[in-house]
Order: C-alpha cells, then sequence, then structure tokens
C-alpha cells in the first residue's frame, strides 16, 4: 500500500478585546471622561500555520498545503484543492496573568476563563481573521460580547478546541500545566494555540509590553496560532484488474499502534482513544500536546465516517388528487399545467392546435402521486410514487457544505446490507481504470493519535454471478457477499520517520482485489499405446 506525507494547514481567527479604566466595567459608555481616552479595542487575532513539517465530531478543520505553501488535495495534486480557511468552528479561549495560570479578571470578573468564540465563518474565506464571543447568558442572541483590558498589568493568551470529544473533567491545573482528560473516536481535529511573536520594530514596546492595554494602544494584539496535535488519515482505493471493478468499499476501521514489532506482534502496544491535552503551561519550554494512555489490549477501532449529504425529505412534495391530470409537454419532465378531473371532463376529445384544450393534451395522474415543491408554482417538474414518497425522511436535509455538521456512518446501521446505494464507494469510479491513476476516495479522514503503526481493516462487498449463465437482471442469479477483516499494519517509514506525526496528513491508497471464480479444467489424456501381445495355445 503506498503512503503519500502532506502538510497540513490550519486556520485563524480573532477575538475582540479592549483595554479601559479599572473605574469602569466592560461596556460602559466610552463618553465617559475619565476613562474615555483608555478604551483601546481588544483584538486577539488567531491565525494558523502550516503545521510542523455516537455523535461523531465534525472532521478536519481547515486544508492541506504541502512543503512549497501550496493547496493540495488528500493525494498531494494540487488541481481544484481546497483553500485552508476557517469555517465558523468554535474555539476555546483563557486570558492569564503574564507568567501564570491564574485567570485575568477585570472588576472582579473572568474576562476570558475557556471562553467558548466563533471563528470566521466560511463565507469570509478566511484561515486569519476576529474570533467572536457569544454572550454565554444568552447564547440564542447570537450577539458577542466586548472584553476589556484592565488599565495595568500583562497577559498571555492559550487557545484549544477538542470538537464534541469526551472530557473526564472539567480543564484543571496541576504541576504547573492546565490540562484536559480527552477521549476521541478519529472524527475529532484537536488544536491546541498560542500567541506568536509580533514585530515590534515599528512600536515603543518591548517584549514586556505583551500583552497589555498598552500594546493595544500600538495596535499590538496577540494572535493565537493553533496547530492539529493528532495525525490525520485518508483513504483512497482502484481496483487491481477488471473484476475487481464491482468492488465496494464498506468500511475502513483503524487503531493506533504506539509500538509494533512484527517479528514479534504479541508485543504490540496500543494507543489508546484517551489521553491528556495539555493547554497552558507556566515552563519556557512548554509545549502543547496530548499524551495518549496505552495498553498492551486492543481498544475499540476508529471508524471512517463521511460528511451529511443532500437529503430530499417529504416536505420537499405535496401530494395531488385522484385523477387530477397535467398537460402534456415536448419535454415531458416540464408538465406545467394541472387541471381537475371535472375540468378535464367537459374538453374535446381531441384536437390538433395544441392550445392545450383537448383531452388529448392530457394526461392522468394516477392517485396518491406527488411532485416537486417550487419556488415558481407553475412549474412542478418532478414526479414521485407515493410508494417513494413514502420511503423519504419527512424533513430534508442541507449538505455539510461549511464542515461543520457532526459526521455520519459510511453506511447506514439500518440498511448495512444495502452497500450498493448506501454510501459504499464503487471501484467502478471515474472510468475505473486499474493502473491506479483513477483512485475512489473513501468518506472524509480518520484522525488518530500520533503512532508508529496503524493496524488498518477494510471492507469490502461484491455482486457476483450465482449461475454460469447469469447474465439477465432476475435477482436470483446473482450473489452479495461481504467479505471483511482484510487487515494490514502500515508502519511509519517517509524519510527514515519511526512515527506518524501529529500536524501531518497521510494518504493511503488501498489496490483491491474481488472475488475470483474457482474455475475447475478437466483435461482427459488419451490412453498412450503399448505393443501387441500374440497369445498361442494349443
Amino acid at each position: 500500500m503506498k503512503k503519500s506525507l502532506m502538510f497540513v494547514a490550519v486556520a485563524a481567527a480573532g477575538m475582540l478585546a479592549s483595554c479601559s479604566s479599572d473605574s469602569l466595567t466592560a461596556g460602559s459608555d466610552p463618553t465617559i471622561e475619565s476613562g474615555q481616552k483608555d478604551l483601546v479595542p481588544i483584538e486577539i487575532s488567531v491565525a494558523t500555520p502550516v503545521a510542523r513539517a455516537t455523535t461523531r465530531g465534525t472532521g478536519t478543520v481547515g486544508a492541506v498545503v504541502n512543503g512549497d505553501g501550496d493547496a493540495v488535495n488528500n493525494d498531494g495534486t494540487t488541481a481544484g484543492a481546497p483553500q485552508n480557511i476557517w469555517a465558523g468552528q468554535k474555539v476555546n479561549v483563557y486570558m492569564f496573568d503574564k507568567r501564570t495560570l491564574d485567570p485575568a479578571q477585570f472588576n472582579g470578573a473572568d474576562i476570558f476563563n475557556n471562553a467558548v468564540m466563533d471563528t470566521p465563518p466560511a463565507t469570509e474565506t478566511t484561515n486569519s481573521g476576529y474570533a467572536h464571543y457569544v454572550d454565554p447568558a444568552v447564547p440564542a442572541s447570537g450577539r458577542y460580547l466586548v472584553k476589556y483590558y484592565p488599565l495595568t498589568g500583562t497577559y498571555d493568551f492559550w487557545g484549544y478546541r477538542i470538537d464534541d470529544a469526551g472530557t473526564t473533567a472539567a480543564p484543571a491545573v496541576a504541576d504547573n500545566k492546565l490540562s484536559v482528560g480527552i477521549t476521541v473516536n478519529g472524527t475529532q481535529d484537536v488544536l491546541g494555540a498560542k500567541t506568536t511573536d509580533p514585530d515590534l520594530s515599528a512600536t515603543t514596546l518591548t517584549a514586556t509590553d505583551l500583552y497589555s492595554a498598552k500594546a493595544a494602544r500600538q495596535n499590538i494584539q496577540p494572535v493565537l496560532e493553533f496547530n492539529h496535535l493528532m495525525s490525520r488519515l485518508t483513504f483512497e482505493a482502484y481496483p487491481g484488474n477488471d473484476n475487481a471493478k464491482t468492488v465496494y468499499v464498506t468500511g475502513i476501521k483503524v487503531r493506533a499502534l504506539d509500538a509494533y514489532d512484527p517479528v514479534n506482534p504479541a508485543a504490540t502496544v496500543y494507543q489508546t482513544p484517551t489521553g491528556t491535552l495539555d493547554i497552558a503551561g507556566t515552563d519556557p519550554a512548554f509545549e502543547q500536546k496530548i499524551t495518549w494512555v496505552t495498553d498492551a489490549t486492543a481498544p475499540t477501532q476508529f471508524e471512517l465516517m463521511k460528511r451529511v449529504e443532500a437529503i430530499v425529505g417529504q416536505d420537499a412534495y405535496t401530494v395531488l388528487a385522484a385523477n387530477s391530470w397535467y398537460s402534456l409537454n415536448s419535454a415531458s419532465e416540464d408538465n406545467t399545467q394541472f387541471i381537475n378531473a371535472t375540468t378535464y371532463a367537459g374538453l374535446p376529445a381531441s384536437g390538433t392546435d395544441g392550445d392545450g384544450n383537448d383531452k388529448d393534451e392530457f394526461t392522468a395522474i394516477a392517485a396518491n402521486s406527488w411532485y416537486a415543491l417550487s419556488t415558481d408554482q407553475d412549474n412542478k417538474a418532478e414526479f414521485i410514487s407515493a410508494t417513494a414518497y413514502a420511503a423519504l425522511p419527512a424533513t430534508s436535509t442541507d449538505a455539510d457544505n461549511d464542515g461543520n455538521k457532526n459526521l455520519i456512518a459510511l453506511i447506514d446501521a439500518n440498511a448495512p446490507t444495502a452497500w450498493a446505494t448506501n454510501g459504499a464507494v464503487s471501484m467502478t469510479f471515474g472510468t475505473g481504470l486499474t493502473d491506479g491513476t483513477e483512485k475512489a476516495p473513501i468518506g472524509e479522514s480518520i484522525i488518530a493519535p500520533d503512532a508508529q503503526a496503524y493496524e488498518i481493516e477494510i471492507d469490502l462487498a461484491q455482486k457476483v454471478a450465482k449461475y454460469e449463465d447469469s447474465a439477465s437482471a432476475t435477482p436470483t442469479d446473482w450473489e452479495e457477499y461481504e467479505f471483511n477483516t482484510v487487515k494490514t499494519v502500515v508502519k511509519a517509514s517517509d524519510a527514515g520517520a519511526t512515527r506518524f506525526l501529529p500536524g501531518y496528513t497521510y494518504d493511503f491508497i488501498f489496490k483491491v482485489y474481488g472475488l475470483e471464480k474457482i474455475q475447475v479444467t478437466t483435461v482427459l489424456k488419451p490412453w498412450i499405446w503399448g505393443e501387441s501381445q500374440v497369445i498361442i495355445t494349443e
């Protein structure tokens, strides 16, 4: 299996703050003379540089770049690659007194103490911008609070994002570190952020002024750079021969291996889905990272998921009464005029003028048929039967265009064997070439603990002929097989690497083979001529 290494870039955002006199409360009237000159907006920018060379989470944040900083696809190609932008993800932000883990306060109240903030929406197409603090008292209002610096003091800013990863408790301080226990399932992109070093050459500031009201007055605000703290795994497949073109990939599962020796598999140590995220620290050498719990017992596998696809529901249709009629049209899918049975009965039998006033210019709609709703109510172009309508969900849903919805299963658990039409990936992707130049992408990605190796299981299914003469559409002529548990272990090997690294994305490419017919050839060997024997009897 081929593996390619790529770099991941994470997006950035900022939040609004400002400096003020301690005599003013946040949001006070800025025209108060005693503090007017001291009010300065606090603007915390968060930017994400190129990374270091149940309900499920929302998956990948941001896009991928290569070593040259060019946007690339999962396979390293540049054509049509998505750009690295924020999509309105939520991040958590802390503001501490300088070189401490004590929450900064304004008039006795914490300023940003694990504050949940919104990054810029995807419509802004940016990887750097202001984040905004939704009022936690009335989050439904959608209004953003403004926060202010105390007049004196300097501060540190830290950020993190764990999506919907489980936590054992609220973040807590121990050993001069602020940490939180997390449990991931392969769909959470865990990020950590700390401030970058700004250029002070055009100011009168020194490093000791960072970050403060004094620095804000000279337009120096903290920028939080968010880095990926896990490894990102993407998957593709292509058929190994023509027979494999009818194969479907129905699922992929992964376990992270902290230690693996192919000579002695029994010594394998797993990287479990549970770890501790170090968010902030007072040591100058502190590094944001995740320390994973290891175990010799195999943990639950990470299962590959996919993004939400648009679904048409019953609310997109309305019923037609029995024996309604619609006008015929040269474009049969465009039927714009409806009349009821009484009106139809009063029409002449036939005509040739095409004026829509004759019976032969209409055709009946069966009872309980349904047609699509349209903003133009005179143009009802799509019809479905009552049976098809009944099978639809009640409500339509939009596709996950901004990447912020929870990922869903690759295969619907309610119809696990309907793989041919249920999210499974067919090897007939593109034109179905078997030389590897066309590869079918599978699912979203699995975001896993960094590891020495990954144990990967790929589930396959195929519809094959049951009889030698199976060539018809008769269902009983075909068999559907699910032949899964095709396992492999892939060790890190790029440029002598000993581990798959956090902040990197890896593309795993499968060459897939299907079920092969057992064809027994019978060969009839002839008798070999020996010699004639003459026997004389007397």
